[in-house]
């Protein structure tokens, strides 16, 4: 005789189960995106160490960060703030919400700016926004590069690469030292 209690019993064991190993599977997921991001902030710190801003903006002042939209970075920009680069402490500002950059009063001041917007019509008026400003631009959005963005950030074959532009880099009043150059997976506006 067969118990209906057991088939039930069965069936609750199978889906918890199946719970489980969803669970798991979105932890692992979050794991690698955090691992990703920790790996693209160490970029952002070497990017920093390797540019040369424009001799009025002061040596005694701290390099400031900004990440325009919603934080991608989860906690991994934050030791970056412990760190120096040439003397200058950096300093991570508040994130910039996507409805923000329409009115440039609200935009805090900068040197480096990580632009976590993907679509073009969200990121391209933050480009028209710093243009000509000493800010250095950074983002993983696929086109920043070639839309006017100083640095894009690629994921290639389970590596971090980069694409950097020139002509924007120098519009912005930045130095970049050639090892960055050599390092770099293309450049673009030459």
């Amino acid at each position: 005789m067969k118990q209906p209690g057991l088939k039930y019993f069965a069936i609750l064991l199978l889906y918890f189960g199946l719970l489980a190993i969803t669970a798991n599977q979105g932890m692992a997921v979050e794991r690698l995106e955090n691992r990703e991001y920790s790996l693209k902030a160490a970029f952002i710190y070497n990017f920093i160490k390797f540019t040369r801003w424009p001799a009025a903006d002061t040596a005694d002042k701290p390099l400031l960060l900004s990440v325009a939209g919603t934080n991608p970075f989860g906690d991994a920009l934050l030791p970056l703030t412990q760190k120096q680069v040439s003397g200058r402490s950096i300093v991570l500002t508040k994130a910039i919400a996507d409805s923000d950059w329409h009115d440039a009063a609200l935009h805090p001041p900068s040197h480096i700016l990580f632009v976590a917007f993907q679509d073009p019509e969200l990121f391209s008026p933050v480009i028209a926004a710093v243009a000509g400003k000493p800010i250095l631009t950074i983002s993983d959005a696929k086109g920043f590069a070639r839309r006017g963005g100083c640095i894009e950030l690629r994921q290639q074959q389970g590596k971090i690469r980069f694409i950097l532009n020139r002509q924007a880099i120098q519009q912005q009043g930045l130095e970049l030292s050639y090892k960055v150059y050599d390092l770099a997976l293309e450049i673009v506006g030459e």
